[in-house]
């Protein structure tokens, strides 16, 4: 199955709660990941400097087949 990076620009945010913003520029790079032609996506945000990432899912309809679609790549 084709999974898709698409990262936008360093991003920061005030917390972990907060939403993403490029003014200013900060140390996260946040993106989607596409699974399934589009059938599926989830924001993946990486922050290098400290080591860290995290999903979230941009809509719960999505969410099984992201699932399914991740534990068909570990």
């Amino acid at each position: 199955m084709p999974i898709i990076w698409a990262p936008s620009a360093h991003q920061s945010r005030s917390s972990r709660s907060s939403g993403f913003s490029s003014v200013p520029a900060g140390d996260w790079i946040a993106g989607k990941l596409y699974f399934d032609d589009g059938a599926a996506e989830v924001y993946m945000n990486l922050n290098p400097k400290e080591g860290i990432g995290e999903f979230s899912v941009k809509d719960a309809v999505y969410a099984e087949k992201v699932l399914r679609a991740l534990a068909s790549v570990l």
